[in-house]
């Protein structure tokens, strides 16, 4: 009986580690012929971290071509999205093939299916990250020329890596975790107590 508790108990532990994403992270960046780089960014108009993965086939370090692009996606808390190459309007710039955390130059820009515009995401040496929603206008009274740019997120120690960033619980799965983890540990005294 006491055996069987046991197992219960770790398989609803197991279950609610599986349930609330605390895993440890992925090891491979590299699967087959894609090359998946990792973008972390401290938001500045945003609320934590912004997060991106773009996904090379065959990536040549010299240049990054849109011929073997394979996807891109973003996420923060105030937008995401993905980019696949059927939506993909241009690359610019080059990214370091480096297992460290380093700032770099590069731009990708994507259409909306059924919308004039897109999202562009950019980069730079120093740090800096933006994230932007253009839309091709008639009017040539913005200053880039037909085209409505607004900044969805922009912020600071922006690097990419072919390393995944480690894995965080989320507060409140952290705090429901060890709530359970209470319960658990005062049901099985109160099963002892009431035996003897």
């Amino acid at each position: 009986m006491r055996a069987a508790l046991h197992a219960r108990h770790a398989v609803a532990l197991a279950a609610a580690i599986a349930a609330f994403g605390i895993v440890a992270p992925a090891a491979a960046q590299t699967t087959g012929n894609d090359t998946t780089f990792y973008f972390t960014g401290q938001c500045t108009d945003c609320t934590g971290t912004a997060n991106a993965q773009l996904v090379f086939a065959n990536y040549d370090p010299t240049n990054p071509s849109t011929a073997t692009f394979v996807s891109f996606s973003y996420a923060s808390n105030l937008i995401s999205y993905t980019v696949d190459s059927s939506n993909l309007f241009g690359l610019s710039g080059s990214l370091p093939f480096s297992a460290t955390p380093t700032s770099s130059d590069f731009d990708i820009k994507s259409t909306l299916p059924g919308f004039s515009g897109g999202f562009d995401f950019n980069t730079t040496a120093a740090g800096a990250f933006q994230q932007s929603l253009w839309v091709q206008t008639t009017s040539s009274e913005f200053p880039t020329g037909n085209k409505l740019t607004v900044n969805n997120d922009y912020g600071t120690a922006g690097t990419w890596s072919l390393t995944p960033p480690a894995a965080v619980p989320e507060p409140d799965s952290a705090v429901l975790l060890l709530t359970g983890g209470v319960g658990i540990a005062a049901a099985r005294r109160l099963r002892r107590s009431a035996r003897r």
